[in-house]
């Protein structure tokens, strides 16, 4: 990344993690993920050159270090006390963005892969029952190009939550039909459940208290609210 040429501060940490997709790298590797394929799963429209790019400047600029991996090929990558600090920082970005970028969410953004795996991140999933539980999404709007992404399976069972394309067979406890964007934007506060509702953006098909588990799993509110994600747990200094 070229310099921007001056002493602030500000300047020299973006010329250090401001670049493309470096920011999504780093979530990524504060979340825990030491391998490339992992990694890789979390921003998976970069490009493996650049993210090979990006981890080599991360390594170069005294964020990262790798290290052969002690079985098999390849290797892991580890964050360094600079780059373990940055986690206040990448957490600022993400409550910034969900109080004040939430209405700029649409369509494009909302890839079902990519909302199941926030999902298993984030989800309250003690209020799952100890049975198997099975919630069909159907998605209205998805681009043109993720047309064949309509239709997930969202499967809990024995304590391991799975989306899936392919029908798993089971029987369905709730059945979620939504505009992607809409449900993400109810899921991360910036509409609410009642509104989305009455608009008909979200419907639900199944009894009360399955509808009840999902709502509660998501946290999802009546009405707009300011809410917080935790961008990957604590790491150990």
């Amino acid at each position: 990344m070229e310099g921007y040429g001056q002493f602030c501060p500000v300047a020299k940490a973006l010329e250090l993690v401001g670049t493309r997709w470096t920011p999504l790298v780093l979530r990524e590797l504060l979340a825990g993920r030491r391998l490339f394929s992992d990694i890789q799963q979390g921003v998976p429209l970069m490009s493996r050159s650049l993210l090979a790019q990006r981890l080599k400047e991360l390594e170069g600029a005294g964020l990262l270090q790798a290290t052969d991996k002690k079985v098999g090929r390849g290797r892991e990558y580890g964050l360094t006390e600079a780059g373990k600090a940055a986690q206040s920082v990448i957490e600022a970005l993400g409550d910034w963005g969900t109080r004040y970028a939430q209405a700029n969410i649409g369509p494009e953004d909302c890839d079902p892969y990519m909302m199941f795996r926030a999902v298993g991140r984030h989800a309250n999933l003690a209020v799952l029952p100890a049975r198997r539980f099975v919630i069909r999404f159907e998605f209205r709007n998805l681009p043109k190009s993720r047309r064949s992404l309509t239709t997930w399976w969202l499967v809990w069972d024995r304590g391991e939550l799975d989306a899936c394309l392919n029908n798993p067979g089971f029987e369905i406890d709730l059945v979620v039909n939504a505009k992607i964007d809409v449900l993400v934007r109810i899921w991360m506060g910036s509409i609410g459940l009642v509104e989305a509702r009455v608009s008909g953006d979200i419907r639900f098909e199944g009894p009360a208290a399955a509808e009840r588990v999902f709502v509660r799993m998501l946290d999802l509110r009546p009405a707009p609210c300011g809410k917080t994600f935790n961008y990957g747990p604590p790491l150990a200094a």
